[in-house]
């Protein structure tokens, strides 16, 4: 099951970046308390080098990038490649002082922004696939 970002005011086409920063902390704590009573448990992947997504990062799973000097890129596959589903969604975390980001693969977009790092350590991001091999990228990002 994955989870549908919205916030209150205009839905999905808008996520707030402290939205995403308060879902992830509770994502961090591994237990998410969903509206109707629902629990969703995470699991943390810890990653220490750069990488290519992968299928079973999807949904429920927590990347947690942590060096203390060395950036982390997190290569967004083409669908030829890896065929996450429209409506998957890879949150990130930026655990160490290192830059953590995301690389398109080719032929891949990221259509709202062109921000693709986490702006600060202790803060995430969250990637939501939208079409065959077109991104948005919410939470707190920097050039």
């Amino acid at each position: 099951m994955g989870l549908i970002w919205t916030n209150k005011v205009d839905g999905v086409n808008t996520v707030l970046a402290e939205d995403v920063n308060s879902l992830a902390s509770a994502i961090i704590e591994n237990e998410t308390k969903l509206e109707d009573g629902a629990s969703l448990f995470v699991t943390e992947v810890s990653v220490t080098a750069s990488r290519t997504l992968i299928l079973t990062d999807k949904d429920n799973k927590l990347i947690a990038c942590n060096h203390a000097s060395v950036a982390i890129v997190n290569t967004i596959p083409p669908n030829s490649s890896v065929a996450f589903p429209i409506g998957s969604q890879i949150a990130f975390s930026r655990d160490g002082v290192a830059d953590v980001s995301v690389a398109l693969g080719a032929g891949v977009t990221v259509t709202n922004t062109a921000k693709l790092k986490i702006a600060n350590q202790g803060e995430s991001m969250v990637l939501l696939k939208t079409g065959t091999d077109t991104y948005k990228l919410f939470g707190s990002l920097k050039a």
